[in-house]
């Protein structure tokens, strides 16, 4: 009889990053546009999660899927990083640049 007491090893979550703009608003020396973004997280062996947002501003964010303020400058791109770890310790990224 062959067993296998090798346990299973832990599976990196697979992450993308979606988005959507809100509305352009004037502020009294400049405008802000709220952005509310959604992570999409797959994993075959966990279900429990935490995040790490980085917004590119030196914005950050431990929710799922936040929200969060950008002042609009002219041709000034942000880049957003997210990194998910999932409860038996992988991490897996997801970037996005606008």
């Amino acid at each position: 009889m062959v067993r296998d007491i090798t346990p299973d090893l832990p599976i990196s979550p697979s992450v993308s990053i979606g988005y959507e703009l809100g509305d352009i608003r004037d502020e009294t020396d400049h405008q802000m546009i709220t952005v509310s973004f959604y992570s999409t997280v797959q994993d075959t062996d966990s279900y429990a999660f935490s995040y790490d947002w980085e917004f590119g501003d030196g914005g950050s964010s431990s929710e799922a899927d936040p929200t969060h303020d950008y002042i609009i400058e002219d041709d000034h791109d942000y880049t957003v990083i997210l990194t998910v770890e999932d409860e038996t310790g992988p991490n897996g990224d997801g970037q996005l640049q606008r």
